[in-house]
């Protein structure tokens, strides 16, 4: 049983993401809300390994400093769960992630 400790509502999405951990791998995002994202990779990274995360989210740009927080290997196969929180962002990356996670919650039923 997985225990969830997040604070924030999170959405899931599929989205064209880049992110930069100094290590290449193939990376998913799963969900984000406005403390940080869940991410699925097929490399192993350390917790406290700092990375960039930048997408669009709709129309409007998001980039932010993340921090790899927690890190998990559901059904011991080679894909990896990576909990990050985003450690910086801008005044317009924030407003666009509130936005975005305003719209997700009108689509999924919160709120």
């Amino acid at each position: 049983m997985v225990i969830d400790r997040r604070r924030n509502r999170r959405v899931n999405l599929n989205a064209d993401v880049f992110m930069d951990i100094k290590v290449r791998g193939q990376m998913q995002l799963m969900d984000i809300s406005l403390s940080g994202a869940l991410i699925a990779c097929d490399v192993l990274f350390p917790v406290g390994t700092p990375g960039r995360i930048g997408m669009s989210l709709g129309s409007a740009p998001f980039n932010a400093e993340l921090k790899l927080r927690r890190e998990q290997s559901p059904n011991k196969t080679t894909q990896h769960e990576l909990g990050a929180t985003f450690a910086s962002m801008d005044e317009a990356s924030r407003v666009s992630l509130l936005q975005f996670l305003r719209r997700g919650e009108h689509k999924h039923g919160g709120g």
